[in-house]
């Protein structure tokens, strides 16, 4: 998970609050895979929701450090999603393989309180509290070889506020077993 701050005018990078690895509350719904009649593309619309604490900040564009800031909040997005398939549109237990990828763009909330230091530009201290509504983003990576399922789903919320926009970047990776009835 990520949360960034950045100049709403220039969209130049302020600093950005992560984790290395970060475990909170994480809800991914999406609906059935929907094709265009008898082509390999279609649509689905993926709801994402989720909670977030995090309290070191990325120095240099990559390296984590504790510097006494932190972040708190949450976030919801709903992005319809265009998708293409390569391979068999249904999968099951004696049946081959799929690889879908596929982009989403709706509409997203977030709320968070905290402090950051901008790290990449001024150093300055900068402490908010902030809630609304923006640009929701999903992108998604779906692998399926029979019965089993690998996915991977990002998903961002972004909202304007003040002189900043103020984004969110959470991230899953899914293993499972597919079954349909």
């Amino acid at each position: 998970m990520d949360f960034d701050v950045e100049d709403e005018q220039t969209m130049e990078l302020k600093g950005t609050l992560s984790e290395d690895i970060s475990y909170s509350p994480f809800l991914i719904l999406a609906s059935p895979y929907k094709y265009f009649g008898d082509t390999n593309a279609g649509t689905y619309v993926e709801y994402g929701f989720g909670s977030f604490q995090l309290n070191q900040q990325a120095v240099g564009g990559s390296e984590l450090v504790d510097l006494g800031t932190s972040v708190k909040g949450r976030h919801v997005y709903v992005t319809p999603a265009i998708f293409y398939n390569f391979g068999e549109k249904v999968t099951s237990a004696n049946n081959g393989h799929s690889f879908k990828i596929g982009i989403g763009v709706g509409v997203g909330y977030a709320s968070a309180e905290g402090d950051i230091i901008f790290t990449e530009t001024t150093g300055e201290k900068h402490t908010f509290d902030m809630s609304g509504i923006g640009l929701g983003i999903s992108v998604l990576a779906d692998y399926r070889w029979k019965n089993l399922m690998v996915r991977a789903v990002g998903g961002s919320a972004s909202i304007d506020e003040g002189q900043y926009t103020y984004s969110t970047f959470d991230f899953s990776m899914d293993f499972g077993y597919v079954h349909e009835f």
